[in-house]
């Protein structure tokens, strides 16, 4: 519960699952520090991805971290960081700026200088941008809805497999190059495949040139369109609710896995410049990885174990 007495970190993340997931841990390892509650808001109307609220993926595991913000009446909140929201918190819009998710009426950033403490009650962080969200994951539970899911869809995969991740519509990637290779060495005969990916190009290759593996789980996510999935331009929650919890399940699909194979990123859609050595894997991909390298917290937070639990 929030009470009038509190103080409060409001955070609503943009981005790709993973940049979601760094923001809110951003703001969670502050609110510590500083003694605030956080108030997660991924369905604001003002922003661009995610469009549903995060408790219905998600349960908190703790009494100061609130995933629903619709539960709060934040919006004409006056006591506020950045000042330029004083009972604004219902209706500004935003545009993205030197890397930077800014005020579209007063063109500043919409965040705060997180090794400060404040003595509003209410702090706004806005923003986007990856890193390691791994942490998140002691902070929640999966909702039961969707180990449910979780658990059929390894129940077909076990009691081994590996995963491939493609990504190929605002980043571009030599996938064709991935899959030859690895059809050529015999890396999907008589095994089991799971392939995540948010490009219908890639998925009708691997569909065209996989052949010989023993079983094959694809993502069930809607990859018309040739957009990243956290940018299609529709306000259907049907929609958002299978799309949030498609990439959810891919993640974590991906993370169970024996072992992951991805091409590295090597361009974006509207440049051929190369991409920085540090982003030559999507955070999605690096979170996946991250995640399968740590079973217990992985079992943790989706609830299942191993083999023996399905």
């Amino acid at each position: 519960m929030i009470a009038d007495s509190d103080k409060i970190v409001l955070v609503r993340p943009q981005g790709g699952l993973n940049d979601t997931l760094v923001q809110i841990e951003k703001c969670c390892s502050y609110a510590e520090i500083s003694g605030r509650k956080v108030i997660v808001d991924t369905a604001y109307a003002g922003s661009y991805t995610f469009h549903d609220a995060l408790s219905n993926y998600f349960d908190s595991r703790q009494r100061g971290l609130i995933l629903d913000a619709s539960k709060f009446e934040v919006s004409k909140a006056r006591d506020v960081f950045p000042n330029h929201l004083s009972g604004r918190l219902g209706d500004y819009r935003t545009f993205y700026k030197n890397d930077c998710c800014v005020d579209l009426i007063k063109g500043e950033p919409i965040t705060f200088d997180f090794k400060k403490n404040y003595t509003e009650r209410v702090v706004v962080h806005h923003q986007f941008g990856g890193g390691d969200s791994s942490s998140f994951f002691q902070r929640v539970f999966l909702k039961p809805e969707l180990q449910k899911r979780l658990s059929e869809r390894l129940a077909r995969l076990a009691p081994s497999y590996v995963g491939v991740h493609i990504r190929n519509t605002d980043y571009q990637s030599d996938f064709r190059k991935l899959i030859d290779e690895m059809v050529a060495n015999g890396l999907f005969k008589n095994r089991r495949v799971f392939f995540a990916t948010d490009s219908e190009e890639a998925l009708h290759y691997i569909k065209t040139h996989v052949t010989d593996a023993l079983h094959v789980e694809f993502t069930q996510a809607d990859l018309q369109g040739n957009q990243p999935l956290h940018r299609r331009p529709t306000n259907d929650q049907i929609y958002w609710k299978e799309s949030n919890s498609e990439a959810i399940l891919d993640l974590l699909t991906l993370a169970y896995s024996n072992k992951i194979f991805t091409p590295p990123i090597q361009n974006t859609i509207h440049s051929t410049d190369a991409i920085p050595s540090n982003l030559k894997f999507s955070g999605f991909v690096r979170l996946a990885i991250q995640l399968q390298s740590q079973r217990a917290l992985l079992t943790q937070f989706a609830g299942v174990g191993g083999w023996l639990d399905l």
